[in-house]
């Protein structure tokens, strides 16, 4: 097992140099998945509902799996940081992949987002069950009090706005279709940023900035 610097440092250093080169990649060609999709290859095509729950699930499972045999995790700051981070991909891996009207997705990229929701919930699981350190004083702090309000803001706004993309098809229909007019365009890219907020403060508010500051400190090294 990786100290917790160690566990941070890399995590934060595989996903600042997948960003870099994917990015890279993106300038080139784009991604076969959703509108981008021209043909499946070799392989069938996976149905949305199927590859949502299988390409999601290892960030819900892994985690719990962690907590099942990690014996004495009873700190409140532990489980409730745990328990935020399950209850988003709970909805991701089950509700959302029960009412999705999505398209079909390629074999290799339900592949690709098991491997990294594995990864995913490996090392995050880790540091919030090893690593969190927190103690009583901790919840009553303005950061958490902040981070639960936009935790929960941005589950709210991403699954209402699930809720107008699916509706947007009719049954049975999956061409690619986005919201129209301003207003709706300005909830999309909202949609967008509370993803990233969503996801960062289920760590407390403080663990992104905290990822990005020992990536620094690695580089620096």
């Amino acid at each position: 097992m990786l100290s917790c610097k160690a566990l941070s440092v890399t995590y934060s250093c595989m996903l600042t140099a997948g960003a870099v080169v994917l990015s890279y990649r993106q300038r080139s060609r784009q991604t076969p998945y959703g509108r981008y999709v021209r043909h499946f290859g070799a392989w069938k095509p996976v149905p949305a509902k199927l590859a949502w729950l299988v390409q999601e699930l290892p960030s819900f499972f892994v985690p719990l799996l962690l907590w099942a045999t990690a014996g004495e995790t009873s700190v409140i700051g532990r489980t409730l940081l745990l328990a935020l981070f399950c209850g988003h991909y709970f909805q991701r891996s089950f509700i959302y992949a029960l009412l999705t009207k999505g398209r079909p997705s390629p074999f290799f990229i339900v592949v690709s987002a098991v491997i990294f929701c594995t990864v995913n919930g490996l090392f995050q699981g880790s540091y919030m069950l090893f690593c969190a350190q927190y103690d009583e004083a901790w919840l009553t702090d303005i950061r958490l009090i902040l981070g639960l309000t936009l935790f929960f803001l941005g589950m709210a706004i991403n699954i209402h706005s699930d809720h107008i993309l699916r509706n947007l098809r009719q049954t049975g229909e999956v061409v690619y279709k986005i919201p129209r007019g301003n207003i709706r365009t300005l909830w999309r890219d909202l949609e967008r940023v509370v993803r990233v907020l969503k996801k960062s403060h289920s760590f407390s508010c403080v663990l992104a900035f905290q990822e990005c500051c020992g990536c620094l400190w690695f580089l620096k090294l």
